[in-house]
């Protein structure tokens, strides 16, 4: 399995609403200049929180060689997108057949998990027309 680094060697662009849906919104999700620093306590928090509002979907942290992984239990699990992270570089990793087999959940989940572990930032890119898009 090949990881890709995020932010060095990709950046995920998010693409949502504006204005009432009436525009489509384009997002890059970018490092913070000054993120935090994730600790094992804090991966522990949020993989908690995804557990107890998503019940059904397993979420939990595993370690695997330098790496904690945020994934989802399970042999087969269709829309499965892990995030290992290496806490002492400070990097994160995604498996690279998960954003090129369904790039916009990659992505999106990239965001979120992020977004919640104060590492990252969406930037505004553009609004574009639906009419024109």
């Amino acid at each position: 399995m090949q990881l890709v680094e995020l932010f060095k060697d990709y950046t995920p662009i998010v693409r949502g609403k504006a204005l009432n849906s009436r525009y489509e919104a384009v997002y890059r999700i970018e490092r913070k200049a000054n993120p935090k620093t994730v600790t094992e306590d804090d991966l522990i928090k949020y993989v908690n929180s995804l557990q107890q509002r998503y019940p059904n979907h397993n979420f939990y942290l595993r370690r695997w060689r330098n790496y904690h992984i945020i994934t989802r239990k399970g042999k087969y699990v269709k829309d499965r997108v892990s995030i290992y992270i290496d806490l002492e570089k400070q990097a994160f990793y995604v498996p690279k057949h998960c954003i090129e087999k369904n790039p916009k959940l990659a992505n999106y989940i990239i965001m979120v998990t992020l977004g919640a572990l104060g590492v990252s930032q969406s930037k505004h890119e553009a609004i574009v027309s639906r009419a024109a898009a």
